[in-house]
């Protein structure tokens, strides 16, 4: 399922726009927020993307965020995190 909802000042402007899609277990598989304008009035325009990768037990094993390192995750057999691990270069 994806969903999208945008942020409006009291003249109609758009703000922000956060879109994301979710899977059938309810996990979040990737969201994208862009923001149309500063707090200060100035135009500027950011788009930062996430995206989550989940094992067959619905673990968080990967999560990516645009312009940053990947980090992977691992669980002990009792499912509490074993590492948390961040990737260089992995983009």
């Amino acid at each position: 399922m994806e969903s999208s909802l945008t942020f409006r000042t009291a003249n109609a402007q758009a703000v922000q726009n956060l879109e994301l899609r979710v899977n059938d277990m309810g996990n979040v598989e990737w969201r994208r927020l862009t923001r149309h304008e500063a707090p200060s009035g100035a135009p500027v325009l950011e788009v930062r993307h996430e995206s989550f990768i989940f094992d067959s037990q619905n673990r968080l094993t990967s999560s990516l965020v645009s312009g940053q390192d990947a980090q992977h995750f691992t669980f002990a057999p009792n499912g509490n995190i074993e590492s948390k691990k961040k990737m260089p270069g992995e983009k």
